[in-house]
Formats: C-alpha cells, sequence, structure tokens
C-alpha cells in the first residue's frame, strides 16, 4: 500500500530520517483512514518532533485537496477541490432515501470530447494522482457522512488514468477505506486496455459502458472514442468480462430528443443485445439516462418527455431486458451527470480530443505521480491525423517520442506549447527522455499507461495506429 501513495510515501521517508520505529506506520495509517484526522499537528500520539517533521514536509493539512466550493440543491452537495498546484475538480455526495453515494472525478478536465458533456469541453488538464482522488472520498467522511457507494463518474475517464487501479486498492482495503468492491462503480467510453486490466486486478468492482447509440455512425458523433475503440469490439470485450466475472455491466444509455430516442433506436439496441452470448447476455443492464442541459455544450440537445421514455423502456421490457431510469438528481446546481465544469473556462474545439487538428504543439499532461520531474513534461509535435512515431519508453511507462526535444522546446509550429502542470511535492528523478537502445519488453501496465497516453493526444487517429502499444 505504502507504495501505491504518494503521501504514505513521504511519511515513511520522514520516518526513516527521524528514526522512529514502524509501528508509528500504523498509527498513521490509523489516524488518516480510522480516525479521519486533517491536520498532521492534531496526531497527538507523535512526539513533537515527529509533527513538526511531517509539517515540513507535507503542510499542515494531510489532504492534497483543499476545498473551495460547495453547492446544495435538493438531494445533492457538490464539492469544488482545488489540488496544490491549482487545478479544479468537482465531486459529488447523492443522499438517496436507501443509501449514500459518492461521485468522483479521476481527471482535471477531460481530452475525450463527449458532444452532450461539460467536462468534455473543458479539456485534459492533467491526470489526478492516487490520492487526489481517494481524498476526495475522505473529505466527506470528514464531514461525517457515512458512505456507502462510490461513483467514478465525475470528471475525467476513469480508465484513461492508470492511477485509478491503485486508487481501487486502496478504497477496498481493509485496513483503510474498507469499501467494498461491489460497492465501487467505474464508468467507461470504453479504453480497451483499461476494461481488460480492471477485469484482471479488480474483477469485483462494477463496470459501466457509455453506449448511448447502437449506431457506429451516430455513436462517432456522441462519442468520439467510439472510432478508437469500436463499439462492436467493445461489446464482445464485455461479454468475455461478463463470462469471467459473472457480474452484472451496465450499459449507459442517453435519451436525447429527436436523436437517440426513436423506435430504431430502440430495436437496434435490443438486436445489439440479443447477438450477445446466450448464457450470459442476462446480465447487461440498459441505464436510461435524461439529457441534463450542460455548459459549453452547444449542440441542440433536448431532454426527452416522460412518455417517451416509457416508450423506451417498455419496448425494453418487452424483449426482456433490463433496464432502469436514472433521475437528474442535482441538476438545478450543475451536479447531474454530464454537468461537472468545475468553474473552469470552456476550451478551444481544436485542443479537445476527435477534432481535427492543423499542425500544433502539445504536452501530455500528467499526474504528480507521472510527471515527478522538476522540469516541465516534454512536448510532443502532432500534425493532422498523423501519428507520432515511437522511440522507446521510459521506465514509468511513458512515451518516448520524435521529434527529439531539447530543453522544454521543440521545432517551431507557430504555437506556444501548453505548460505541463507539476506538483513538486511529490517529485522523484525523472527517467530518461529518450533511449537509444532497443525498447524493453513492457509490462501490461507500462502498456496500459502508454496506449492512455497516446489516446489523451491522437487526436482523431484511427484505432490502428495504436494497435502496437495496446
Amino acid at each position: 500500500m505504502w507504495s501505491r501513495s504518494g503521501r504514505c510515501r513521504k511519511v515513511r521517508d520522514v520516518f526513516t530520517k527521524g528514526g522512529f520505529p514502524d509501528w508509528r506506520l500504523d498509527q498513521f495509517l490509523d489516524y488518516m483512514y480510522k480516525k479521519k484526522t486533517d491536520s498532521f499537528l492534531q496526531m497527538n500520539k507523535f512526539p513533537k518532533k515527529l509533527r513538526q517533521a511531517l509539517v515540513e514536509e507535507l503542510g499542515p493539512e494531510t489532504s492534497t485537496l483543499k476545498a473551495v466550493g460547495e453547492k446544495r440543491g435538493g438531494q445533492a452537495q457538490k464539492v469544488l477541490f482545488e489540488t496544490r498546484d491549482g487545478h479544479r475538480i468537482e465531486a459529488v455526495s447523492l443522499d438517496f432515501k436507501s443509501h449514500k453515494s459518492l461521485c468522483i472525478s479521476s481527471q482535471a478536465g477531460c481530452a475525450f470530447n463527449c458532444s452532450f458533456c461539460a467536462t468534455g469541453k473543458v479539456g485534459l488538464k492533467r491526470q489526478l494522482s492516487v490520492d487526489e482522488i481517494t481524498d476526495q472520498v475522505l473529505y466527506f467522511q470528514q464531514q461525517r457522512q457515512k458512505i456507502d457507494s462510490i461513483s467514478f463518474m465525475g470528471m475525467g475517464e476513469p480508465l484513461a488514468n492508470p492511477y485509478v487501479f491503485d486508487a481501487l486498492s486502496i478504497l477496498s482495503d481493509r485496513s483503510l477505506f474498507g469499501m467494498s468492491p461491489r460497492r465501487l462503480n467505474i464508468s467507461t467510453i470504453g479504453i480497451f486496455p483499461g476494461i481488460k486490466k480492471l477485469t484482471e486486478l479488480h474483477p469485483q468492482v462494477n463496470l459501466a459502458y457509455s453506449l448511448h447509440s447502437p449506431f457506429p455512425e451516430e455513436r462517432n458523433i456522441l462519442v468520439p472514442a467510439n472510432r478508437l475503440f469500436p463499439l462492436e469490439e467493445a461489446m464482445e470485450l464485455l461479454d468475455e468480462r461478463i463470462a469471467k466475472t459473472g457480474r452484472q455491466v451496465w450499459l449507459a444509455y442517453i435519451l436525447l430528443k429527436d436523436r437517440t430516442d426513436s423506435r430504431e433506436h430502440t430495436e437496434a439496441l435490443v438486436n445489439l443485445l440479443k447477438q450477445r452470448r446466450e448464457a450470459t447476455r442476462h446480465l447487461f443492464h440498459v441505464n436510461l439516462l435524461p439529457y441534463n442541459a450542460a455548459r459549453g455544450v452547444e449542440e441542440n440537445f433536448v431532454k426527452v418527455e416522460d412518455n417517451k421514455v416509457l416508450q423506451f423502456k417498455r419496448i425494453l421490457d418487452e424483449n426482456r431486458i433490463s433496464s432502469s431510469y436514472r433521475n437528474s438528481f442535482g441538476s438545478e446546481i450543475d451536479a447531474a451527470c454530464g454537468q461537472l465544469f468545475a468553474e473552469y473556462e470552456k476550451t478551444k474545439t481544436g485542443e479537445l480530443f476527435g477534432m481535427r487538428r492543423s499542425s500544433q504543439t502539445m504536452t501530455l499532461p500528467r499526474s504528480p505521480e507521472v510527471d515527478m520531474a522538476p522540469s516541465s513534461a516534454p512536448s510532443v509535435s502532432v500534425s493532422g491525423d498523423a501519428p507520432t512515431p515511437l522511440t522507446g519508453s521510459t521506465a514509468e511507462g511513458g512515451l518516448d517520442c520524435k521529434p527529439h526535444v531539447e530543453g522544454n522546446s521543440v521545432e517551431e509550429t507557430g504555437r506556444e506549447p501548453r505548460k505541463s502542470h507539476v506538483n513538486r511535492e511529490d517529485e522523484r528523478p525523472a527517467p530518461p527522455l529518450h533511449s537509444t537502445a532497443t525498447a524493453p519488453r513492457q509490462s501490461p501496465d507500462q502498456r496500459m499507461g502508454q496506449a492512455a497516453r497516446l489516446v489523451q493526444i491522437a487526436g482523431n487517429r484511427r484505432r490502428k495506429e495504436l494497435a502496437a502499444v495496446i
């Protein structure tokens, strides 16, 4: 566990340098995850010298996040957090009659630009670290809220952030958060390497796939990542997951008036599910979603009337397809599905996934635990649809790209590169940017991380161009 959390690694280093015994580590975990202590100064069982050393190294607060805003509406509470390097994310607490659920973020912004989602209009700022993910949960627990389930359905694409898997391990660790894996939910647009890794490492965690249309051409528009991870192949991969885990898979389907609510859509959806394996098709569950008006979304999307929802659902029921209709808790405070924006301004469409670009310079946005070098992350040049050539990989599974980088600059492209966002509180020696030797055989983790970062800068390249690293 200590190797997964940047905060825990630093605490362990402080203990080691100060010559404190190992049993103090257990005390720290008890303070942090059982007592939910929010300040190192309040860890009264620690000697004063140790508390001061922790404050000097990590600051007085235990959390990597600071709550800077809050909104309440109906049964929803939305909190705006700021990371230590100034990025913003949002998390939502939903109070149902039978339980309380959290919706947390995995990235600051999102690269995938789903047409109906406000977060996608922000663009990707950077990945969240393991601690930044789990500290969202810790915040609400420190407010004395009893959390029954956690959904990675906030800002960002969870399976495009390799640190989500470590966060799941921490959340389900009985000595830490102690959440049952069956109370954890991941929502994805269909990142194939991530789905495979989730099945391997966390088979009991629930998975929701953002389907939204049974027609590939239409899904290309609603979910541009469909060009990289096609619907047909995604459904086959979900068949495999169900067969291996015996767990239900939820298919999220947004109902857009005169767009995705027709009888043709319903029948195509029924046909898609009837093509699944007979032994496991009953484990697909269609979760119908209302459209929630979102900031920055320019499309003329309209919410479907209730009677049309009932018609759509009735056809599913007649064909014995399990389905439900999600409520719009929090829509009045921009806290419902697709509305999280974190007070960012809309990013230019040319910088978003799925949009055709002219030649421009981009930077790989990384979390503090990915980009740990004191200097900024290297930039890579992306031109139109052409893939960025690969020359090797870093020790952490990062990309080694041409053209070669000198310092933090690339060849002149007529546009200033975006700055990388580095949390310098978790710096470690950076791996070499380039390798002249033959690249060593990569582990599945390294390939997953490499593929995820490629997807984030891929624009509208086809998935076949990424096959070598996936």
